[in-house]
């Protein structure tokens, strides 16, 4: 068995209106078990940062 490193992130509320961290915890959420074997064990704190590009209208400017 072996460990598997998984990066979430979101910078736009989801469809529902909900907030970017609130899509990022589901996410996690829906990881676990989704596969056989494949279990969450852990989870780091959260972090917010500002979104890259900052204007998410124009990507890659």
């Amino acid at each position: 068995m072996s460990d598997t490193l998984v990066a979430i992130g979101a910078n736009l509320p989801g469809a529902d209106g909900s907030a970017p961290l609130a899509t990022c915890r589901r996410a996690a959420a829906a990881l676990d078990g989704i596969l056989p074997g494949l279990r969450l064990i852990a989870l780091s704190r959260w972090w917010a940062t500002e979104p890259d590009p900052p204007t998410p209208a124009r990507p890659g400017t």
